[in-house]
């Protein structure tokens, strides 16, 4: 018995020693005890043996004396361990976890399983293209896609198109020689702008917010001022794209509109505007007693502020008011999320799984949420994107239409378009085995939009135009 208790003390004294030799900084002078159970988010820095690699965002669940490890878990709530002989340093992170700046994964280096799948979805665009010579919206859309991969008689058609005088199919064939990567053609805008046709106007000026000309902001700033709700959201977003600051007064009205497209399309557009004076407005903003109207301000202030202030205090404000709300929760976590915060994707994840009806609107959020916890590194979130591409007609809920089944049929195509465009905007590499299957749908539109997805991962600079 002594020698046995003489044994443990000694082993408990080695590992003691061991974990007391490993520096724990950045914090206020906490231990590697102290920091065991806590919600404390830390960073594991290995020693140069390994590269001096960090791995970020975990939580120590516990400190193993005998075997001389430690217990962490990840985000996802993956558990593993580390040696502490293998530890160089324990870093404290400041704030609840390190949020990270995100940057779209480039569309390089992808492994031969990964490239294959992109060819067949270029051949399915070709076979799509020449299958849709009697849709002409959808054909321009495939052409699009194909003269990323330089297709001569996709540009041949669109350039057609584009110079023909039917001025909305002209205005729209430009736009998706935009998006394949070639320049708008100025006098074609002038046009547009000046239509007595709204629609033409509305996309004429998004057309014109992609060139970030300068001298086209008077007359879309002009537009913007007598914008119905249904073309409000390509003119905002032009005014963005050309950093027209005259605009921020009408973007900052929309912001408190009860069209809700309207706020998204203001949001979005001060966003892409940003700079000290949307920074300015966003902060007075914050002492709005409407929550919508903060919550708006949030999302600008966090994509805009600057690192160690604003952007903080938007991060700090969220999690401390928003994330727990029963109203703006989801939305809130939306934001977080993406960047690992460990609340955030708690509530997301509780909201995928509580009990809903399948219709648009619910299952559109929960692909957002889905996406948003894949982007911040909780990697069963694919298969809850995988879940809703199985989406099927008998499991949709159509209050009123239990027997429609055409209705039904067209919702489950709009999920599947909707996860389809979370999946190409997410720009994973590893979300490209989930786009095989809806690719060879039988539905066009399906196939176009998985082929699509595809596409964006593996170019980066066609995934940029497509979501600028």
């Amino acid at each position: 018995m002594r020698y046995s208790f003489c044994t443990l003390s000694l082993a408990l004294m080695v590992c003691v020693a061991a974990s007391a030799q490993v520096p724990v900084v950045d914090g206020s002078g906490e231990s590697l005890q102290d920091l065991s159970g806590s919600d404390t988010f830390i960073t594991v820095e290995l020693k140069d043996t390994y590269g001096s690699a960090r791995d970020f965002n975990l939580k120590i669940k516990s400190v193993n004396g005998s075997e001389g490890t430690i217990t962490v878990q990840k985000i996802g709530g993956e558990i593993t361990a580390y040696r502490l002989a293998d530890i160089h340093k324990i870093h404290v992170q400041k704030g609840k976890v390190a949020v990270k700046e995100y940057t779209r994964p480039p569309g390089g280096n992808l492994t031969t399983d990964q490239s294959a799948i992109v060819r067949r979805a270029g051949a399915r665009v070709r076979e799509l293209f020449e299958l849709a010579r009697d849709n002409q919206g959808l054909r321009m859309e495939l052409a699009s896609i194909l003269l990323t991969q330089e297709d001569p008689e996709a540009l041949e058609y669109l350039e057609s198109l584009a110079r023909t005088d039917d001025l909305a199919v002209a205005i729209v064939a430009s736009i998706q020689l935009y998006l394949g990567g070639k320049t708008p053609d100025t006098e074609l805008i002038d046009r547009g702008l000046a239509s007595g046709q709204r629609a033409i106007r509305g996309l004429s000026a998004l057309l014109a917010g992609n060139t970030r000309d300068p001298q086209f902001r008077t007359r879309v700033r002009t537009l913007l001022k007598r914008a119905t709700n249904e073309e409000f959201a390509n003119i905002a977003m032009a005014a963005g794209l050309l950093k027209d600051t005259k605009a921020i007064p009408m973007l900052l009205e929309a912001l408190g509109s009860l069209h809700s497209p309207k706020v998204v399309a203001a949001v979005e557009a001060l966003t892409k505007l940003g700079g000290k004076e949307v920074e300015a407005a966003m902060l007075e903003l914050l002492k709005s007693s409407d929550d919508n109207l903060r919550l708006s301000a949030l999302k600008i202030l966090y994509e805009i502020g600057d690192a160690e202030t604003t952007r903080k205090q938007a991060i700090r404000i969220l999690q401390d008011e928003f994330v727990g709300s029963i109203v703006h929760g989801v939305e809130a976590s939306m934001i977080l999320a993406p960047s690992g915060d460990w609340d955030a994707q708690e509530r997301l994840r509780e909201f995928y799984n509580e009990p809903h009806d399948k219709n648009i609107f619910s299952l559109a959020q929960r692909a957002a949420a889905a996406s948003a916890l894949f982007e911040g590194g909780y990697t069963p979130a694919k298969s809850m994107l995988r879940e809703l591409l199985n989406t099927r007609s008998d499991m949709i809920y159509a209050k009123g239409r239990t027997k429609d089944e055409a209705f039904k049929e067209n919702t489950v195509m709009i999920v599947q378009i909707n996860v389809c465009m979370s999946i190409a905007e997410n720009g994973s590499r590893k979300l490209l085995s989930l786009l095989e299957a809806p690719m060879q749908d039988s539905n066009p539109a399906i196939a176009y939009s998985a082929c699509r997805a595809a596409i964006a991962i593996s170019d980066a600079e066609y995934r940029f135009r497509l979501f600028e």
